[in-house]
């Protein structure tokens, strides 16, 4: 979470925006390429997708992008749906 910042004697909170994959599952013909996948990514951090050749990373950044629907489940922007 970012440092709040002072205005006089005030705190003021700075906010956080994350996004969120929240039960997306998306299929690619015959093959699953994401089954309910839940995630959450914080504003500021640095995060890495690992897996295997095959795992659905890209396809799972590419609906965190909004390059592609998923078949069900949302993508959060800082608590709004995002869609394409």
């Amino acid at each position: 979470m970012k440092p709040a910042a002072t205005t006089g004697t005030t705190l003021v909170a700075a906010t956080v925006t994350t996004l969120v994959a929240d039960t997306l599952s998306l299929h690619l013909g015959d093959t699953t390429a994401l089954d309910a996948v839940r995630a959450t990514f914080a504003s500021g951090q640095v995060t890495a997708v690992l897996g295997p050749n095959g795992a659905g990373k890209s396809t799972l950044l590419a609906c965190l992008a909004g390059l592609r629907a998923p078949d069900s489940g949302v993508v959060r922007v800082g608590g709004v749906v995002r869609g394409l």
